[in-house]
């Protein structure tokens, strides 16, 4: 990759590049475009102050270096006053500018660091072309990475204000920090600090991390790290973080706990390692959090171990996979996968709160795509659930959260069918319907003699909660589990007493999701079930609505779902009902010997007190009856007693007039008297 490059100084119009003369640019490289020119005029050129001595010559002003990140663009310059303008005229500059729009032809490096490189020519240029610069910039010896850090180690006062500097370019990115002011006379020295400092840094920071040195007026520029010289000093700092060289202080600030981290690594590790855990910390801090980017950082570099054994280190490595899974660092994940795993595989797993960590960094590590990351977790957790299945269901609620889990194809699904078979085989009732959803694509691998047992204890478990039912559905054969659950229902409701709670469920409305197969074909276990759950949706109807309601149902109500059907009608209250159930279902035996006792007592009524409706009721009854079996001997005798009993019974005139000779009888013996 390649930095274009410019030069910017007073030219005449044959000099300059469009023709123009005064201060415009003698010369550029072909890739250079008018953003990068306009960029360059605003912000990147040599400044002279105002302040200078008269009496001084101007080309003794101090030098400048520049940099700027914007609209993701890196720009850089340097520049030196050179006198007078061709006019005669006092200011005249000259600036070199390159820009490169790509990150990596500054990284590993930082932008301070390439200004100490030799390619810098700080004169004009023999045509209006000037070539590119092509990565890597070499830079000088001085200003490589490790040098900069073991010259920082040599100074005690540097390892001493290092904390407080790194917290100042720490803050310094925030939209209301204090600019932070670098005071020297020399400016190789303060680009130095400046580079070491942003190589203390995340790679992004030090890239946003705008500097000029020297500048005129430290307030009045829009860098937030400023270099001063004495010389262009404008009274005191007051407002800013002043690191001063010269006079050896700094300004106090609270050191962040970052900060002192990193600025503890340069002290204790040789400059190779330093950088090395300095640079993984710093891009893990973001995503992980200070503590565990540091942490996770030392764990996988092995340098100053922190004295963290088993649980510890284990949560610290899960986190650590979650974390960049979820920060999208899949190439730290990939480059740091053994490490990680040998920290995970050596702890033994116990209780929920493990488990439910380890699902969590499983699940993420699946969706990073990288091969062995997932295994590396997966195959200890499942090794260590088998024998705590009080945690289970913890495990499987957080690894599939929303049904949506699949098994990695990079797995070695007999070593998973296994573990699960294993786990199943003592996995607590509750967990078994989230174990054989996770276990349904796997089936081929699981083991029959564990898994078999598992799955008989879930059929029981699942008669006493329709919640249960309906979360075995779309699990382990879910289908076949369903129609054996719909038949053992019918049977347990074929000999239920009215009240039950299986009864009690069904009438609720519970069961109902039952009734519909996935399949075309009907089930022998629908068929069986079907017609309880048609008796509960006649049920849930109000009574006067039931009759219409069974006549238009295509999946009628069984003949001996009465109670059902027919719960909280009376007789002979509701006899129409009655009627039309008999008709249009039949009569069970256990309607017969609940029907014959009320039909004793009926036809076995005073007809002076019996009432003309209800045994019309009884008389409809009856005929429902007969009709169903002509040749009953028994209700054909009581059809004529009741016809008997309604002949019997008085009508209005009969009772008026009986109500009249009563009162003539009384009215006659009175008289008498």
């Amino acid at each position: 990759m390649t930095f274009e490059t410019a030069l910017f100084t007073d030219v005449d119009r044959h000099e300059a590049v469009d023709g123009v003369d005064g201060f415009n640019f003698q010369s550029a490289s072909f890739g250079l475009d008018g953003v990068d020119m306009r960029n360059i005029r605003e912000v990147m050129l040599h400044q002279t102050s105002n302040r200078w001595p008269l009496d001084r010559d101007e080309v003794e002003h101090p030098t400048t270096s520049a940099y700027a990140r914007i609209e993701g663009r890196h720009y850089l310059s340097r520049g030196v006053s050179t006198g007078k303008t061709h006019n005669g005229r006092r200011g005249n500059q000259l600036t070199q500018a390159i820009v490169t729009h790509n990150t990596g032809d500054i990284v590993p490096y930082r932008p301070a660091q390439l200004h100490s490189t030799p390619a810098w020519r700080l004169e004009k240029a023999a045509g209006k072309v000037c070539d590119q610069w092509f990565a890597p910039i070499e830079v000088h010896p001085s200003f490589e990475s490790e040098a900069l850090l073991e010259w920082a180690r040599e100074d005690p006062w540097a390892l001493q204000v290092l904390p407080k500097y790194v917290s100042m370019l720490e803050q310094a990115r925030e939209p209301t920090a204090r600019k932070v002011v670098v005071i020297h006379d020399d400016l190789d020295t303060v680009l130095r600090w400046f580079a070491l400092g942003s190589l203390l840094l995340d790679v992004d920071a030090a890239l946003d991390l705008e500097y000029r040195a020297f500048v005129t007026d430290a307030f009045q520029n829009r860098a937030q790290l400023v270099g001063v010289h004495p010389d262009l000093q404008n009274g005191p700092l007051v407002g800013a973080h002043t690191l001063d060289l010269l006079a050896r202080t700094i300004s106090d600030i609270e050191v962040t706990p970052s900060a002192r981290l990193v600025s503890e690594w340069v002290r204790r590790l040789d400059a190779f390692d330093a950088l090395e855990v300095i640079g993984l910390a710093r891009r893990w801090m973001p995503v992980l959090g200070t503590e565990d980017g540091a942490a996770g950082a030392v764990l996988v570099t092995g340098e100053q171990r922190p004295e963290i054994k088993g649980r510890e280190e284990w949560v610290l490595a899960v986190r650590v996979i979650e974390g960049l899974a979820r920060g999208g660092l899949e190439d730290d994940l990939k480059l740091y996968l053994d490490e990680l795993a040998v920290a995970v595989g050596a702890y033994g797993l116990r209780g929920g709160d493990d488990f439910a960590r380890a699902a969590r960094a499983i699940r993420f590590a699946a969706r990073s795509g990288i091969d062995g990351l997932v295994s590396a977790v997966l195959y200890p957790t499942l090794r260590c659930l088998a024998n705590d299945p009080e945690s289970t269901l913890r495990w499987t609620e957080e690894l599939n959260p929303d049904g949506a889990w699949q098994w990695p194809e990079s797995l070695d699904e007999s070593v998973v069918g296994a573990a699960l078979s294993r786990i199943i085989a003592h996995a607590d009732e509750r967990a078994l319907p989230s174990l054989f959803v996770l276990a349904k694509p796997l089936r081929r691998n699981l083991i029959a003699a564990e898994v078999s047992p598992a799955l008989k204890r879930a059929r029981v478990h699942a008669l006493e909660s329709p919640s249960y039912v309906a979360a075995l559905e779309n699990g382990l054969a879910g289908d076949q589990l369903l129609d054996w659950i719909r038949g053992a229902l019918a049977d347990n409701l074929e000999t239920a007493h009215a009240g039950s709670r299986t009864q009690a469920r069904l009438e609720a409305g519970e069961w109902d999701f039952l009734g519909e197969a996935r399949e075309t074909k009907l089930t022998a276990g629908i068929e069986r079930l079907s017609p309880w759950l048609a008796a509960a949706k006649v049920g849930r109807q109000p009574i006067d609505e039931r009759a219409s309601t069974i006549s238009e149902m295509v999946v009628r109500p069984g003949i001996s779902t009465w109670e059902v059907a027919l719960v909280g009608a009376s007789l002979p209250r509701d006899a129409e009902l009655f009627v039309s159930w008999i008709t249009t279902i039949g009569v069970a035996d256990t309607l017969r010997a609940k029907l014959q006792p009320l039909l004793n007592v009926a036809v076995a009524q005073d007809p002076e007190k019996a009432k003309s409706k209800e045994v019309a009721a009884w008389i409809s009854i009856v005929a429902a009856l007969l009709k169903s079996d002509p040749t009953d001997a028994l209700y054909a005798r009581s059809a004529d007693r009741l016809d008997d009993l309604d002949r019997k019974i008085p009508t209005s005139i009969d009772q008026f007039k009986g109500i009249v000779d009563q009162m003539a009888g009384f009215f006659g013996k009175k008289k008498k008297e």
